[in-house]
């Protein structure tokens, strides 16, 4: 089922973006794998290797399990199609009033270990207590427009998803781990640092997050909604977690609305519920999307691709009815190259801070009648809080850091100018302009990563669009080849609608390949990532097309306890999930993992803390039958208080499942993944 990709160092550098397809290097068949599973081996984890899967080959001697299921509710729905308002997808009089669709990462629900809420017709929001099975119904967004994202605080790999379920299994594993090894080295077997340990478990470094699921929920409107952005508190459904008791009625009120038409997409803070990113809707039609960069017919300079909020420096005002928050989209006091006022597209929250992408930070991008690159989608570092990543039409990502001082844009060039106060992201004036008119400041982009050209087959394609990336903060990686120290997890990008999945190593910070003079102290930079490897999961058409766009999201890997106390202890680890949106397949890429060597053996004595695991690769994938397609999913977390759960960590002793909330073409239903369907009989 495969053919597979050279390595990275095999190829070389001056051909590596003239590659026109991937080499024919015959592996190993569904017929040769493990007849007890249902995955199929990928290639021996090394750098850059990567191969090509075709499930229809690898399954032609199996039937792919399918996943238990349970049904929350039935009803037709849509897949996300980044714009949420179907009146606009059809042309009128000129081919410009015609907005396509867009490949997004946004969410059709949210889910924590006390709600589900999914988007449902005419702008609504459905809100269930998993605990209780108590509703509302959310009114607010427009009723033509359709729901493109949701998200709750710390729904993201955030508390509620570590504290519960599979993921305290790796807390135990870690220590498992760090006894027997203690044990083999003739120490002392106790695990010492129970707050590294607890670190370590909840995904590295970062201050502490309440171990109890959010109750604040946002949601994010279709193109067109006046309401775009909405923030909601829960409330009711029986907070006593009594499943046998008459439920409280249950509702929600509106915290704050924004009204800021290019939101499409939202990404809380990891830990700071007053803070979270919003992505900027990427474009429509290609006419629409020229023109919103040009200022009165004159080429555009700079584009702002995502807004990072802090609540409490917002300029608000009372609902005139409702009375909740609300924050209006201004135009910004800058002049375009004429001296006249910005389109629509350059409005902006005062109070807000720009990730603006310029010409010179792009490299040339946006020469000739060429847009600059738009964003697809964003992740936030867990690391440090602090980290932006970003995937761009023009195949790279971009990583941003929101600590440093901003810097200035000289809007009428495309150029940077030094800060020269030291200014944070927040501490510019409230429109987030300089006095001089034709400057704006923006969060600084401190690194780019071309992902089209190192994965060496978008040669001939017209489509480079990077359509989804995300950090992996429960692991470390190796450096690249420059070395330094890393400042963000591991992570992975999708390319051609998400159907070709890179593995990345850390970005690094290290002394500069530059500093030359030996008298005064090293300059450091951020070094690139290393690509791992690479996986494509086949296509009939190339490239594929947006409406075969992959649903693609994390999810940690069911536990199958040891057959003997003498096997070797399991590393935790993960899969990606592909869902395809027009056939009932799931595929299950794992990353191959394994426990990180100490580099340092008296440190390894200390006890200090559990050792961390390294992602290496993908080993092998196993795909799915789930019947009806899968528009969009999250992890679900054990629900809390629940008489027939429970969110104490389960014993290694017991197999632990994993479950999904899916919402289908027909119906949103709980999906449970079993070791024995994906685990590859490890």
């Amino acid at each position: 089922p495969f053919r597979g990709l050279p390595s990275e160092a095999a190829i070389p550098s001056d051909s590596r973006e003239s590659m026109a397809g991937w080499a024919s290097i015959s592996l190993r068949s569904s017929s040769n794998s493990n007849s007890n599973t249902h995955s199929t081996p990928l290639p021996p984890p090394s750098t850059g290797a990567g191969a090509t899967y075709t499930p229809s080959l690898a399954l032609s001697s199996k039937k792919a399990p399918q996943p238990r299921t349970s049904a929350v509710a039935h009803f037709s729905s849509l897949p996300n199609d980044g714009i949420g308002n179907d009146s606009l997808l059809t042309a009128t009089t000129n081919n410009d009033s015609a907005t396509s669709p867009l490949p997004t990462a946004g969410r059709l629900l949210a889910i924590n270990s006390h709600y589900i809420a999914y988007a449902v017709k005419k702008g609504l929001v459905r809100v269930i207590d998993r605990r209780t099975a108590a509703k509302t119904l959310l009114r607010g967004h427009g009723e033509s427009t359709r729901i493109v994202d949701a998200a709750f605080f710390g729904g993201e790999g955030g508390a509620s998803q570590d504290q519960v379920g599979v993921a305290s299994v790796w807390k135990e594993l870690a220590e498992l781990h760090w006894r027997r090894r203690r044990e083999r080295e003739g120490g002392d077997s106790h695990v010492g640092g129970g707050a590294s340990a607890d670190a370590f478990a909840t995904g590295g470094a970062g201050p502490a997050v309440t171990p109890d699921a959010s109750d604040i929920l946002a949601t994010v409107g279709g193109k067109g909604d006046r309401a775009c952005v909405l923030i909601w508190r829960i409330h009711g459904g029986n907070h006593a977690g009594h499943a046998k008791s008459a439920p409280e009625t249950m509702g929600a009120e509106k915290l704050l609305e924004l009204r800021f038409s290019l939101a499409a997409r939202i990404l809380w803070h990891p830990f700071n519920p007053n803070r979270f990113l919003l992505l900027h809707r990427n474009g429509g039609s290609a006419a629409a999307a020229a023109a919103n960069q040009k200022d009165n017919g004159k080429k555009r300079r700079y584009r702002s691709v995502a807004t990072l909020v802090d609540t409490t420096r917002l300029v608000t005002y009372p609902h005139a009815t409702e009375g909740h928050t609300v924050c209006d989209c201004v135009p910004s006091t800058a002049a375009g190259d004429d001296g006249s006022a910005r389109s629509h597209e350059e409005w902006t929250f005062p109070g807000a801070s720009q990730f603006y992408l310029t010409l010179e930070q792009g490299q040339g991008q946006g020469q000739g009648d060429q847009p600059l690159a738009g964003a697809n989608d964003v992740a936030w570092s867990r690391k440090d809080a602090k980290h932006v990543l970003t995937a761009h039409d023009d195949g790279k990502v971009r990583l941003w850091d929101a600590s440093l001082p901003v810097s200035m844009v000289r809007t009428e060039a495309g150029h940077l100018v030094r800060s020269s106060t030291g200014a944070t992201p927040h501490s510019v004036g409230g429109s987030n302009h300089h006095a001089d008119n034709s400057i704006v400041s923006s969060i600084p982009c401190v690194a780019e990563l071309d992902v089209a050209s190192a994965i060496c087959d978008l040669n001939g394609h017209s489509d480079r669009r990077i359509t989804r990336v995300m950090f992996l903060p429960r692991y470390e990686s190796e450096v690249g080849q420059h070395g330094g120290v890393a400042i963000t997890p591991p992570f992975v990008t999708g390319a051609e609608m998400n159907h070709t999945i890179t593995l990345w190593s850390s970005f690094a910070s290290g002394p500069s390949s530059t500093s030359t003079n030996a008298t005064t102290a090293p300059s450091t930079a951020i070094h690139p990532p290393r690509r791992l490897c690479t996986f494509r999961l086949h296509s009939d058409a190339t490239p594929p097309p947006l409406s075969s766009l992959l649903s693609a999201e994390l999810c940690p890997a069911p536990y199958l306890p040891p057959v003997s106390t003498s096997d070797e202890i399991a590393v935790p680890s993960s899969f990606l999930l592909l869902a395809e949106r027009n056939a009932g397949s799931m595929h299950a890429l794992h990353f191959h993992t394994e426990w990180k060597a100490d580099e340092n053996a008296g440190a390894a004595r200390t006890g200090a803390a559990p050792t961390a695991v390294t992602v290496r690769g993908f080993d092998y994938v196993a795909t799915l039958n789930v019947v009806h397609p899968v528009f969009s999913y999250c992890v679900a977390p054990a629900a809390a208080g629940d008489a027939t759960t429970t969110s104490s960590p389960t014993s290694l002793a017991e197999e632990i499942d994993v479950e999904l909330c899916c919402v289908q073409n027909k119906a949103v239903q709980m999906l449970t993944l079993s070791g024995a369907m994906v685990c590859g009989g490890k």
